[in-house]
This record gives structure tokens, sequence and C-alpha cells, in this order.
């Protein structure tokens, strides 16, 4: 299923954006205004996993679109429940006629896109009696979603909750390009890598992030940062001479406060400047790195040797 995410503060781009796995890459789809607007009043927040059929819908009707190549477009609307098909959808009834009333309203559609939506709004959300409630509809009936917590969501919250802390800090601090010469920023791609991969993973478990959080909440061994406290106070990075440089965050207030590992510190900030005279001990480097230098060196050495053995 595809994630909305919202753009962070500091991002040029305001609103929402969807990410959804396909053929084992993370493919990122733009967000329109009527989309947003659709998918905000079904419910939908930041981090909240879009149902398929709503995906669907949106995608098979241009209201939503990737600039990324190999992904094949929706054709049809043809998989969508409906009452002949005995398939459940993930909406309620209102939700579905609040979407295909304002598709309606504000799309110009083929005689056979309003057919297979009004046979969507019309299919059942129930199944032997029960209701089938959406990913952001209230239980009502006060029964978990989560018999207990599950791990791989703990690892993903505290993922998605690094990336949204350390990433305008990215932004806004004068850094190396480079993560190898920039602890905060190989931090930040380390946790962008790990959220990435645990959203695939997540997959396989019922709701979202969202709703497990809300029933769940925070896990032990973390500490939490307010987003009231980020807000106001900010956030101070050590330059790794006796300094710090605040950086202050704009988090609505619909978002969660952020949690990062009890044991976690700050990472010093290196600006571009100082990364070019600073001396780097080899030892300190990645590995990758250091097989890198040594490769290059023993290539220099076998140029040399073979140059003095010409020589003689």
């Amino acid at each position: 299923m595809a994630i909305l995410h919202e753009y962070a503060e500091s991002n040029s781009k305001t609103g929402y954006y969807l990410r959804e796995g396909y053929d084992g890459a993370v493919i990122t789809y733009q967000v329109p205004d009527l989309a947003e607007d659709i998918l905000l009043n079904l419910g939908y927040g930041g981090e909240d996993r879009i149902a398929e059929e709503v995906f669907y819908i949106l995608l098979n009707l241009d209201l939503i679109y990737t600039n990324q190549s190999g992904v094949e477009p929706v054709e049809s609307l043809d998989d969508l429940p409906t009452s002949e098909n005995d398939e459940i959808s993930a909406l309620s009834s209102d939700q579905r006629q609040y979407l295909v009333k304002i598709l309606f309203e504000q799309m110009e559609l083929t005689t056979e896109q309003r057919e297979k939506l009004t046979g969507y709004a019309d299919s059942s959300d129930t199944k032997n009696g029960n209701q089938i409630s959406s990913t952001n509809q209230k239980n009502e009936n006060n029964t978990r979603l989560f018999e207990s917590r599950i791990d791989d969501y703990d690892e993903y919250m505290l993922a998605v909750d690094m990336a949204r802390l350390l990433k305008p800090a990215t932004e806004r601090l004068d850094i190396p390009e480079n993560p190898e010469e920039s602890e905060l920023l190989s931090e930040l791609k380390s946790a962008e890598k790990r959220r990435d991969e645990l959203y695939e993973v997540s997959k396989k478990h019922p709701e979202n992030l969202r709703a497990y959080r809300d029933e769940q909440g925070t896990p032990e061994g973390v500490t939490v940062l307010e987003k009231d406290s980020l807000n106001e106070d900010g956030l101070s990075f050590p330059t790794g001479d006796g300094e710090e440089i605040k950086i202050t965050y704009n988090i609505p207030a619909k978002n969660y406060d952020i949690v990062v590992p009890k044991d976690w510190t700050i990472p010093p900030v290196r600006s571009k400047s100082d990364s070019e005279d600073v001396d780097i001990c080899f030892e300190d480097l990645p590995d990758k790195t250091q097989e890198q230098l040594m490769n290059r060196a023993r290539k220099e050495v076998l140029g040399q040797v073979v140059e003095f053995l010409e020589d003689m």
C-alpha cells in the first residue's frame, strides 16, 4: 500500500506526496491539490497507509502521478469492490459516497468510469454482518487492533522520526555533501534507508503506523523530543570546536512528538570549509573507503616497481 507523507517545513515544496513499493523499488507520487483534498477529507494524514482502492482510483484518473520510469499505468477501474464481485471495500459507505461525488463534480469522466464508480459507491462494506472498518475509522467497539507491540513497527517509528529530526538540519546547515565527510548527513542517509526498508516490511502487518502509534504509544528505551519544545527552543548541534548551532523546527500540531533511541547523541556538525582542512585518521574511515585507498596505494606501488625494473 502507498503511504502518505507530508513535505517538511524546510522543503521548497508544500503539501503531501505518496510513496509506494513497486517491483522492488520505492516510487514517489506527486499529490496535486484535488487529490490532497480528497485524501484529507477521507481522514488520511501524514504517515497513513492509503487503501489500495483509493490509490488506484487516483492513479487511474491521473489525480496523482510519478516522474519515475517503468511504472505501468492503471488502465481501468475493473478491480474496484462492487456488489457484483463480492469484494469488500476498505472505506465506509459515507466515504465512498463522498469520493464518488467529488469525482463526478470535479472530473470529466467517461461513461465507463462513471459506471464503475457508481458500482463502487454502492458496494458492500459488510461481510457476514460485521462492519469492515477503514484504516482511519474509529474503532467504535474499543477492540484492540494489535495484540502487543511489533518490533518492525517500533523500528519503523524510530527510523521515520530520526529522518524527521535530521533532515531539516542537513538542509539548513552548511555541511559537506558527501556522507563520508559528515556524520550528520551519514546518520540521515542511514535512517532514510532503514525507513524505506521497514516500509516494505510493514506491509505484512495490519493497519498502518499511525494506527499502531495511536494504540500502542511510545516504545520503551527511547527518548521523546516534544514537538512544542523543538518548535520553540530548537535543537542544538555541536560544531566540534566547543560551539553549538541551534535549529528550530515547525512541526504541525497534528503530528507526533519525535522519538529517538535513549542512548542517541546529537551528531556534530562540520562545515564544508572545515572538512577541507581537517586531518582524518585512516582507521576512522568507513571500511569501504579504507579498501579503496589501499587498492589505490597498491596500484601506485606496483607501478613504481615496474618502472624501476624497466630502468634496470
